[in-house]
């Protein structure tokens, strides 16, 4: 089932009173300088551009961006399509698409399918398309989903949040750096003198957690590690305490490197009531930075997520392709946070 939803606000909507003649009246600057300043376009000084910007929030005026779109001949309606199921990584990505495009002026068309076959896109397509966007933008979680987006609409600008790369003019394809992620994650665990590093891996069907599990074999076997993948079933702490429970007492890895920090959190839970001491029997790092992260016990080293970064990311490169820009490949760094989980003794 699809369902679909706009974010009207994103616009913005002016109290009746207020024009862009009033903002120039209470700066003190002509119409045109107030347009440069709200429009981003034309060169004004810092201090004028401070004052129009003061009257702009005291004022309470917002751009109206569909006139905008109209004086511009580019469409600032962009259609974002969210595929698979709202977990916290996604769920992040759909609020900071949606708050880049707030920032931008970009009124967004979204709607949610729960699998991405041809026939749910093509559905969810159909839906935006009744809204005569200009772009799209595209989260879903597995490789195919670059495959349907090519076979539904066509040549249209395209951002997909996705691992896979794409070769296509009109498509630009976002995504966490996750072999750099993986060789912070490794590197880490060696210069503490890991030998034996255990990788836990996250559902299947998700093309992350596939690129994680490959590019950690490939950084375990490059640093003359021994390395083993642990097959996970899903993203849940319930995963990560079955594994961990499972695992042979007289044989533990070194380290455990979690799919994500739910599962972390399952893994060291499970370590606990086996009486193993984390991190000086066993190390442990997660996937996230989820808020709860730092208040684990112990605190959780973990990958973070800039969804902020990457959201500003998708819509910066729509907004290029819409006005002419080619497609790209971009990958977004992603730190390693560095806590109580693999280091004793260390505090918040």
């Amino acid at each position: 089932m699809t369902t679909a939803r706009t974010s009207a606000s994103l616009g913005g909507h002016n109290p009746p009173s207020v024009r862009m003649k009033d903002v120039a009246a209470r700066a003190g600057v002509s119409l045109q300088t107030v347009s440069r300043v709200v429009n981003a376009t034309g060169t004004v000084t810092e201090e004028t551009a401070a004052r129009v910007l003061a009257a702009v929030q005291e004022l309470g005026y917002r751009p109206n961006v569909l006139a905008r779109s109209l004086a511009t001949k580019i469409n600032r309606t962009v259609g974002v399509v969210v595929v698979g199921e709202m977990r916290h990584g996604l769920g992040s990505s759909v609020l900071a698409v949606e708050d880049a495009a707030r920032e931008r002026g970009v009124l967004t068309v979204s709607t949610h399918v729960s699998t991405g076959d041809a026939t749910s896109m093509r559905d969810a397509v159909d839906r935006i398309l009744g809204s005569s966007v200009g772009g799209m933008v595209v989260l879903g979680p597995t490789h195919d989903v670059l495959d349907q987006v090519g076979d539904v609409w066509g040549r249209m600008p395209t951002v997909i949040l996705t691992t896979a790369r794409s070769t296509e003019r009109h498509i630009t394809t976002v995504a966490i750096d996750h072999d750099h992620a993986m060789n912070q994650i490794v590197d880490h665990l060696a210069d503490l003198g890991c030998r034996r590093i255990a990788h836990l891996s996250g559902d299947p069907r998700w093309s992350d957690a596939r690129l994680r599990a490959a590019a950690f074999t490939q950084r375990v076997r490059l640093r003359g590690l021994e390395g083993t993948i642990l097959p996970g079933e899903s993203w849940e702490a319930s995963t990560g305490y079955q594994v961990a429970a499972g695992l042979n007492r007289g044989d533990l890895p070194d380290a455990i490197v979690a799919s994500n920090d739910a599962v972390a959190l399952g893994v060291m839970s499970a370590l606990h009531e086996h009486d193993v001491r984390v991190p000086e029997d066993v190390k442990v790092v997660g996937f996230d930075d989820l808020p709860e992260s730092a208040y684990f016990r112990p605190t959780l080293t973990t990958v973070r997520q800039d969804f902020q970064l990457l959201g500003l990311t998708a819509i910066a490169q729509l907004d290029e392709m819409m006005r002419g820009g080619d497609g790209q490949n971009i990958r977004v760094p992603a730190p390693l946070i560095v806590r109580g989980s693999t280091e004793s003794g260390w505090t918040r």
